[in-house]
């Protein structure tokens, strides 16, 4: 049986696509929202050569409140599966988000 990924999923197919704002030079997803909810994340411990100075780091797969979904560093403090999480910066066409606080509405 075959996965269903979907290429929405990651960073360079947003690059190639067109779609993120990396292939540009700008930082906002082409025009796309760059709010969402935290789908699921995970801490790199043992990072890959190029990132070992950086770990422990979060990543997260980030559901974009107008559809479809990005994997992205998290920047900052932790993010947990359910919370929210907002576009800071694109560092090398790597998507950064950081958590975002929770509003309160008052009657």
């Amino acid at each position: 049986m075959r996965a269903n990924v979907s290429s929405r999923v990651t960073p360079l197919a947003w690059r190639k696509s067109g779609r993120f704002g990396g292939n540009r030079g700008g930082n906002d997803f082409g025009g796309r929202m760059t709010k969402g909810m935290v789908y699921t994340e995970t801490v790199v411990h043992a990072a890959p050569e190029q990132f070992t100075a950086d770990a422990p780091y979060q990543l997260a797969i980030i559901s974009l409140a107008e559809g479809g979904r990005v994997t992205a560093r998290i920047e900052g403090a932790r993010v947990a599966i359910g919370g929210r999480g907002e576009f800071v910066e694109d560092r090398g066409g790597i998507p950064y988000f950081a958590k975002t606080k929770a509003h309160r509405t008052t009657d």
